[in-house]
């Protein structure tokens, strides 16, 4: 038994001694290509993102630009078409004028009682008097004289009016002053100064004038009677009498304006203590005439003489 025993352990031992040592599993050439190809589909989508995303932020910025650039061209066009609609409409004036110098206008003249004129053909001048004509004079009163004036155009519409004052007061402030090129800023302080004196010691105090700045190219000028008017549109500015420099028009504003005190247009009126005399008056522009009316009726106050 001893024997046997013996015999088996050196077997055992070397065939321990000669089993197979353990080797660490290898991954096969299909299994990396697998483990890569999951890296880079989890890679691919973040970048897809990436990528949407930046152009989305081009496309954005491309609008953007496109937006701001649509934008200041509409306005440079809005621009451009408020220009030329100026252009055309000075235009249309200046061909209106030189479509009425070309044409030969039949005139015709009027004799009045009071004064004399050159109308074009169809035109008309009322002339009212003994305080007919006016809604300006006081009731209770005899007036004798011209007290009214009117002119109508060839389609029988009344275009300029002219009627006796009497009775209406005020102070002789300013709200507005108007400034010609030809207009001494020495006029205009005369007139603010008004207001600044008025205002001493006055509660509450008037708002100083508001200038009017007006261009050589937005008047007509004309002479009426004793006057020398300029018209922009249907409003009427009258020089001031106390200037007599022919190179500067001193515009009349306030009531002044309003209330016209002529030199050789006058009616007489009762006054309660005899008869005495007036040159008061108002000159109005009436409704709103086309420019053609209105550089016809230019030419008619520039003709009229008083007899």
């Amino acid at each position: 038994m001893q024997d046997n025993t013996e015999i088996k352990k050196p077997l055992q031992a070397q065939g321990e001694q000669s089993s197979p040592k353990e080797e660490s599993p290898k991954i096969a050439p299909e299994a990396e290509e697998i483990e890569m190809g999951k890296e880079v589909k989890k890679k691919f989508p973040v970048l897809v993102v990436v990528i949407i995303m930046g152009i989305a932020l081009l496309a954005a910025g491309v609008y953007a630009g496109y937006s701001f650039s649509k934008l200041n061209q509409e306005a440079e066009n809005a621009d451009e078409q408020e220009i030329l609609e100026e252009e055309i409409e000075e235009e249309e004036v200046e061909e209106q004028e030189e479509e009425m110098e070309e044409e030969e206008i039949e005139l015709s003249t009027y004799l009045g009682d009071y004064m004399t004129a050159e109308l074009p053909l169809g035109w008309e001048i009322i002339e009212y008097e003994d305080g007919y004509g006016s809604d300006a004079l006081m009731e209770m009163t005899d007036y004798e004289g011209l007290t009214g004036i009117s002119i109508s155009t060839d389609n029988g519409d009344e275009i300029l009016k002219v009627y006796a004052v009497m009775g209406i007061g005020g102070t002789n402030l300013c709200s507005t002053v108007a400034q010609f090129s030809d207009t001494p800023q020495a006029y205009i302080d005369e007139i603010n100064q008004r207001t600044t004196d008025f205002n001493v010691g006055t509660t509450p105090q008037e708002p100083m004038p508001v200038v009017v700045q007006i261009g050589d190219e937005d008047y007509t000028a004309f002479e009426f009677i004793d006057f020398r008017g300029r018209r922009v549109g249907t409003d009427l500015y009258w020089n001031d009498l106390d200037n007599d420099n022919a190179n500067e028009f001193h515009p009349l504003c306030g009531l002044d304006a309003a209330v016209l005190n002529f030199e050789t247009l006058s009616f007489i009126y009762d006054s309660g203590f005899g008869t005495e005399e007036a040159n008061l008056y108002s000159v109005e522009i009436v409704g709103q005439p086309s420019e053609a009316d209105l550089l016809l009726l230019d030419s008619v106050m520039d003709s009229i003489e008083v007899i």
